[in-house]
């Protein structure tokens, strides 16, 4: 088993959309992976709300 933890920073505003809109974004298009690239078994992805 392979865990790979990776961490992104979102600005404020980009693309003219919230850093919230942009999260959510990339998480979905994250989760679609998933049985797009056979190789990705499980993905787990979480916002980290921590200071």
């Amino acid at each position: 088993m392979l865990k790979h933890i990776v961490m992104w920073w979102f600005k404020e505003e980009a693309m003219r959309k919230s850093k919230d809109e942009n999260i959510t974004t990339f998480i979905t298009m994250l989760e679609n992976l998933v049985g797009t690239i056979e190789e990705i078994v499980q993905l787990k992805a979480e916002i980290n709300n921590a200071p």
